[in-house]
């Protein structure tokens, strides 16, 4: 539970830096103003930061290698190459398990593609992806000080 209060800290200085340099501009993010932009990209950059760390991490965890890619306009990814089907389903889902846990369960953070591939992955080692997601959110709870510290690091360098 120490760790996911140090993540949950690390994460709230971001957003809150950012909804302070917002609030700086004075305009609302429709104005055309620089500041809402870069508030909204600063969320969505540690919100990215969070899931593709998740990803990483258990990948890692699991015995494969990862590296993620975090974008100046907040985009990331992830590549991976599990050897396994229920590798590849458990690691799909924890970029978003990770992210809920930040997000309390608000963070709708799996991606088109992640959830394509989750099914096809989930097909093929036999599981549901509901159980996919449970193994994922246990393996992220477990490993969450690591991940904290990839996702700051990712959110700062653009990539690990």
């Amino acid at each position: 539970m120490t760790s996911l209060i140090c993540g949950v800290t690390f994460i709230s200085f971001l957003l809150v830096f950012s909804a302070a340099a917002s609030r700086a501009g004075g305009k609302s993010s429709y104005s055309g103003n620089v500041t809402p932009y870069a508030r909204d990209t600063a969320a969505l950059r540690a919100e990215n930061a969070v899931h593709e760390a998740g990803h990483v991490i258990i990948s890692r965890r699991r015995g494969h290698s990862a590296s993620a890619r975090l974008w100046p306009n907040g985009n990331g990814g992830t590549s991976v190459y599990p050897r396994t089907a229920l590798d590849e389903a458990v690691i799909l889902a924890a970029g978003s398990a990770a992210a809920n846990l930040i997000y309390f369960k608000c963070y709708m953070g799996i991606t088109r593609d992640d959830a394509s591939e989750l099914v096809g992955a989930c097909r093929r080692a036999g599981i549901t992806p509901d159980q996919a997601y449970r193994m994922a959110e246990d393996e992220v709870r477990a490993n969450w000080g690591a991940i904290e510290r990839a996702a700051k690091r990712l959110y700062e360098n653009g990539r690990i």
